[in-house]
């Protein structure tokens, strides 16, 4: 009767198992690092819209479309009617001594449902040194 000889050139099973497992880990790492910069991407988006409907805004007041006397507040039209804009004085004041001439600048705010953008903008209420409004 003749041996059968088996050759020992194939993985064992271990082998494979402990292959499958790195490969695994590995590929949830990737996968979790696409995941993440998906979501950065989705933030810096967000925030390029906010800054470029503020300029937008203020643009708008300095032309004259917009009277911040009368328009407050508003929504912006499509395709972003999820952000809300509001128009306010700012909390500070800026005195030149000099003329005797205080200002006001106007205080923007971008809402959106993730968050909220303001910038100070170069829109200034003007009045007398020591007045009160």
């Amino acid at each position: 009767m003749r041996k059968i000889k088996f050759s020992k050139c194939g993985l064992t099973l271990l082998e494979v198992m402990i292959a499958l497992s790195i490969f695994a880990i590995a590929g949830i790492a990737s996968l979790q690092t696409c995941l993440l910069s998906t979501r950065h991407i989705q933030l810096v988006n967000e925030e390029k819209n906010l800054v470029l409907l503020s300029k937008i805004k203020i643009e708008e007041c300095k032309a004259g479309i917009l009277n911040i006397e009368t328009e407050k507040s508003g929504v912006f039209p499509a395709p972003f009617e999820g952000y809300e804009w509001e128009m306010a004085l700012a909390d500070i004041t800026i005195t030149d001594t000099y003329y005797g001439v205080t200002f006001t600048p106007y205080k923007l705010t971008i809402r959106t449902k993730s968050g909220e953008y303001s910038t100070l903008t170069c829109l200034l209420k003007s009045g007398k040194a020591g007045e009160k409004e």
